[in-house]
């Protein structure tokens, strides 16, 4: 008993320095850095900042430490795709859709209900599936059914998928579903009816407003 009293307190010692240390690191920043990096502490471990920031240590050659900042997943956009994707074959890719940002994760989500129903209708590849829910068609060794790229697991997907997403919303500023058609056309839509063009617009759009428009 005298041995568990004496570790309970060598634990709560540790734990009052590691708070001490850190907090006050954390309140000595200055108010415009919004970066961890210069953040000095002594200890080695993962913490938990908030909800959405994963904290890393790492070890100085000076023997200081320093903490460095990586987004993990942003809890109210977690909360409203898991409230779409839990009962679709989408389910294992809402941690991964979830670290994305918001307008790519809306465009994930929108061009997947159009092009496959939310993964219920998707290329497979000697029986198996191919977790291509977007239509993606980027050439690789592993292609599946309709000329359709075949993905390693939902992860290689998402973030496959996710880094075309970016280049079109970011760098080209195809940010809407109507100017997303190049994801349906290609460059030119000429070959395609009128109709067909405003389904899609308008099917994307059903979780793209959805997602994009929520104020998390």
């Amino acid at each position: 008993m005298k041995q568990l009293t004496i570790k309970f307190i060598f634990i709560i010692t540790i734990t009052s320095l590691f708070s001490v240390f850190f907090y006050s690191s954390v309140f000595s920043m200055p108010s415009n850095n919004k970066s961890f990096s210069n953040i000095k502490i002594h200890t080695k471990t993962n913490i938990q900042l908030n909800s959405t920031q994963l904290i890393k240590i790492k070890t100085l050659q000076n023997g200081s430490l320093t903490i460095t900042g990586k987004n993990t997943f942003n809890t109210p956009l977690k909360n409203k795709l898991t409230d779409i994707l839990t009962n679709t074959p989408m389910k294992p890719m809402i941690d991964s859709i979830s670290q994305q940002d918001k307008i790519i994760a809306a465009f994930l989500v929108g061009i997947a209900l159009k092009e496959s129903g939310l993964g219920k209708h998707s290329p497979i590849l000697n029986g198996k599936d191919c977790y291509n829910y977007w239509g993606y068609r980027g050439k690789r060794k592993r292609m599946g059914s309709g000329g359709h790229t075949c993905f390693d697991s939902p992860e290689d997907a998402v973030e496959t998928v996710s880094k075309r997403l970016h280049t079109l919303v970011i760098e080209q500023q195809k940010n809407t579903p109507e100017k997303m058609l190049i994801w349906k056309c290609g460059n030119i839509c000429s070959t395609h009816k009128s109709t067909e063009i405003s389904k899609w617009i308008n099917d994307v759009s059903i979780y793209f407003n959805q997602i994009n428009n929520s104020s998390f």
